[in-house]
């Protein structure tokens, strides 16, 4: 009998361990429309398709109104990230960042101006880029853009406002998180 007991105590202890670790969920989050806020401009999500987002190994999702911002990020930070997601074009799905296909142009219109929109298949995004302009871009390509040609894209959403549509400064845009969740202003470092 005491047997018995001790081989339930070992296995409930095991599945509660099994359980408890990696409860983290990698999987993209839902984002509410004018409620969820770009983790890098700060400006309300009103787009989902434009819409990308990060989520760090312990499962904090990092929310971003265009694949820009969230470039201007993943090229910023230190957090330690998991997996990151972008809509797909054709399709609205969830895909991973990894996987995709982008085309770039300053014509395609996106939240902050940055003009990428993001494809599953190589194929979409050729055909996109045929019919209506645009660079065919590839998860390599896009993660060797430098801070200083996002922060060029980004200046033309805010050349002749003086202020983006939102009513934020450039300022506000490179605002970098501290630990507390705060932000503080920091200057985008330049590509030599």
């Amino acid at each position: 009998m005491k047997r018995i007991v001790i081989v339930f105590v070992m296995l409930i202890v095991s599945i509660g361990l099994m359980t408890g670790c990696g409860n983290a969920s990698l999987e993209p989050v839902e984002i509410t429309l004018d409620v969820d806020k770009c983790y890098t401009c700060h400006m309300g999500i009103e787009d989902l398709q434009s819409a990308s987002q990060t989520i760090l190994k312990d499962g904090t999702p990092r929310l971003f109104d265009d694949i820009g911002c969230m470039l201007t990020y993943l090229l910023e930070t230190n957090d330690e990230i998991e997996v990151s997601y972008v809509r797909d074009h054709t399709s609205g799905e969830w895909i991973d960042l990894s996987q995709s296909y982008f085309v770039h142009d300053q014509n395609i219109q996106t939240p902050m101006s940055y003009g990428f929109i993001a494809f599953q298949s190589q194929e979409a995004a050729e055909q996109f880029a045929t019919e209506h302009g645009g660079e065919l871009l590839t998860y390599e390509q896009i993660m060797d853009i430098d801070s200083e040609t996002l922060k060029q894209w980004y200046q033309t959403h805010t050349d002749g406002h003086g202020e983006s549509e939102h009513g934020e400064d450039m300022d506000d845009h490179n605002a970098e998180s501290t630990e507390d969740g705060e932000h503080e202003d920091v200057e985008m470092e330049k590509s030599h």
